[in-house]
């Protein structure tokens, strides 16, 4: 369609999110911008996309950029904050990731993935008891995320309770294969 002359918004974001996928980034990012410049760019999925694709490179600050953008179009929106969250971790800004965290859950406390990655955070600051109570948080509302088993193990570690291996083998079995395996390698010998 662009190809034919069709410059509509929907249609670089489509491109742009099949260049992200196949991490061809500078070609994703450039439609991802020109889809920005068209009339009624979806700006919400644009700006998570720029997020996304920036964080994967690493880009910590211009990921915070967009997410932030984000969370301007909807500040009501609990998920730009934990990804602003994980960039502010990434750069080792604790207490803005913490923030970011506390106010994701403050708009969805039922938001698994906030306790999940905050637990992570808890543990980088060795506050090993917090980073276990929001990790069992984040599996007791979904039983299923492999990333909650993966932290639990690791708090439940640190704290001395035995059974963390089981939680690394229900990691692997919901979706964190590559975390469990290390994780198992190295704890579970």
């Amino acid at each position: 369609l662009i190809d034919n002359k069709v410059l509509r918004s929907d249609n670089f974001l489509n491109r742009g999110y099949c260049y992200y996928k196949l991490k061809d980034y500078a070609n994703a990012e450039k439609d991802y911008l020109q889809a920005e410049t068209l009339p009624n760019p979806a700006l919400d999925l644009l700006y998570d996309n720029l997020s996304l694709l920036y964080f994967d490179q690493n880009n910590f600050k211009k990921s915070i950029e967009y997410s932030t953008k984000r969370i301007e179009l909807n500040p009501k929106n609990h998920v730009p904050y934990i990804d602003r969250g994980l960039c502010y971790r990434k750069l080792k800004k604790y207490k803005e990731a913490e923030a970011d965290f506390n106010k994701s859950l403050e708009i969805k406390p039922d938001f698994f993935r906030a306790f999940g990655y905050r637990s992570y955070l808890y543990l980088e600051l060795g506050k090993n008891q917090k980073a276990y109570e929001d990790a069992l948080k984040s599996v007791e509302i979904n039983p299923k995320y492999g990333y909650g088993y993966v932290v639990l193990a690791q708090a439940k570690h640190r704290l001395g309770i035995p059974d963390f291996c089981i939680d690394l083998y229900k990691a692997k079995q919901y979706g964190e294969p590559e975390y469990a395996e290390e994780g198992m390698k190295e704890l579970c010998k």
